[in-house]
């Protein structure tokens, strides 16, 4: 597992996703949402203070944000993208796959290589530019660094606002990994909205997760997710969105995904 302060790879771990049509306001909406309000009110599992305040930027609006692959043209090779190499192939698992994951602002091993050897300084710099990695990556050093919530969470905001399911996919993980963010029942709830949302690697988190969780804990998070995925699904459904390559085949090899009715 990767350690607090050291970002987890793109390409060396399992990594989640998210339907576009939610992920855009989902990092604003949880710190408004009911859900974690009734979280609140009961005991913590960090420290640190909730975000009080919903981050989104100015202007920006689901329904005129770009897609990922809009903005790849404005950076070299080593700077965006997931291209197929089934020598290196990194968390995909094909060349489908790979461009399910490039479309949703996931970097190829390549890129992250390239990208988590750069200062903070070049990382800001092509986060102001819409790098969607880059944004991700300079977002989980900041946290690290001991960054504000607020500081940290208005970058993945706009991320993901511009279609990048990476972004919501790293605060699930600085949630998860980050000391003074750690938060093991909110980082379960992201998990488990990638997984509903159509990325079956959300299941995968999520169970590994649920062992470090006590039943209080486990029924929290529950409270989270299902609040926060009404919400988004009332401001843009995510009906019709295109799951990630293999979904419909782990659910139907996984244990009792077959219910007799």
């Amino acid at each position: 597992m990767t350690t607090p302060g050291e970002m987890p790879g793109g390409g060396g771990k399992r990594d989640g996703g998210m339907g576009r049509g939610v992920m855009a306001i989902a990092l604003a909406a949880l710190a408004a949402s009911a859900g974690y309000a009734v979280y609140s009110s009961m005991h913590r599992t960090s420290t640190q203070a909730p975000p009080v305040t919903a981050i989104a930027l100015p202007g920006s609006s689901p329904t005129t944000r770009s897609a990922p692959r809009a903005a790849a043209a404005l950076f070299t090779r080593s700077e965006w993208g997931y291209r197929w190499d089934a020598s290196k192939p990194g968390i995909a698992a094909s060349e489908a796959d790979a461009a399910w994951l490039e479309s949703r602002g996931y970097p190829g091993p390549d890129v992250e290589d390239h990208l988590r050897r750069l200062s903070l300084q070049e990382l800001q710099a092509l986060a102001a530019r819409g790098n969607q990695p880059a944004t991700a990556i300079y977002a989980y050093r900041l946290a690290a660094s001991g960054a504000p919530r607020a500081e940290v969470l208005a970058l993945l905001s706009r991320s993901a606002s511009e279609g990048s399911v990476y972004a919501l996919k790293t605060a699930a993980d600085i949630h998860m990994m980050v000391q003074g963010y750690r938060d093991p029942a909110l980082a379960s709830a992201y998990y488990g909205l990638l997984a509903r949302a159509g990325d079956q690697s959300g299941f995968e988190q999520r169970y590994l997760l649920s062992h470090q969780l006590d039943s209080t804990q486990r029924f929290q998070s529950d409270l989270m997710q299902e609040q926060l995925w009404r919400d988004l699904n009332a401001a843009h459904p995510a009906a019709g969105e295109e799951p990630r390559p293999g979904f419909d085949e782990f659910l139907g090899h996984a244990p009792g995904a077959k219910p007799e009715l």
